[in-house]
């Protein structure tokens, strides 16, 4: 048995589902012994097909540095959409392209001032022509003293035994960064790295003993 319903003109959106509303549905069914099957199902109602998020390496951004914002791309029912993503206000005032790939990833940088909250102006459309457009406000971090410091590793997601890259950035020209690694609340390795023209390198293997988040 199929059906329409008309859904009502607005929906209020929910930030943490990027703008996205919900609509339940619950449906029951009575047979002739008076016995009743009862079923309920959320539907995600999106003003665009696609949608944009935008989302900082560490979270938040930190003033002073280059940092990579990581541009995510979906259908609004989640699938991952492949898209031309245009960035339309820049600090430098033109536009920049960027294509999100098979799993709807693409990256931009930007390097944010002290105390600034930036609004970043995004639209979005796959080889259909189906389009999407947000603005999304980038929180900086507030900074502690004079200096910024970053930690930016090769890749998120590594396998037991593989070699991790990991870059320091600094405000900070030249001095000592002392690198930790931690994992459940325990120290498991401590390196002393030397700050060069703002960047310090090092690259550490992961045992059994790291297995999981560090």
């Amino acid at each position: 048995y199929a059906f329409e319903v008309r859904l009502p003109e607005q929906f209020v959106g929910q930030p943490l589902e990027a703008g996205k509303a919900s609509a339940k549905f619950e449906i029951s069914v009575i047979d002739t012994a008076d016995h009743k099957e009862t079923i309920r199902k959320n539907l995600s109602v999106s003003a665009s097909p696609i949608i944009i998020a935008a989302v900082p390496e560490s979270g938040e951004l930190v003033p002073g540095l280059e940092n990579k914002v990581y541009i995510v791309t979906t259908y609004a029912d989640a699938k991952r959409a492949s898209c031309k993503v245009t960035w339309n206000n820049p600090p430098d005032g033109g536009k920049r392209t960027v294509t999100t790939d098979e799993a709807g990833f693409a990256e931009i940088t930007l390097t944010p001032g002290e105390g600034n909250v930036p609004e970043i102006s995004l639209t979005a459309e796959d080889t259909k022509g189906h389009r999407g457009q947000a603005k999304v406000q980038l929180k900086t971090r507030e900074a502690v003293g004079d200096d910024s410091i970053l930690v930016r590793t090769d890749k998120s997601l590594r396998r037991v035994g593989d070699p991790v890259g990991i870059t320091v950035i600094s405000t900070r020209r030249t001095g000592t960064a002392y690198l930790d690694v931690i994992k459940d609340r325990q120290t498991y390795l401590t390196r002393t790295l030397e700050i060069k023209e703002g960047k310090a390198t090092t690259s550490i293997s992961l045992d059994a003993l790291l297995a999981g988040t560090i």
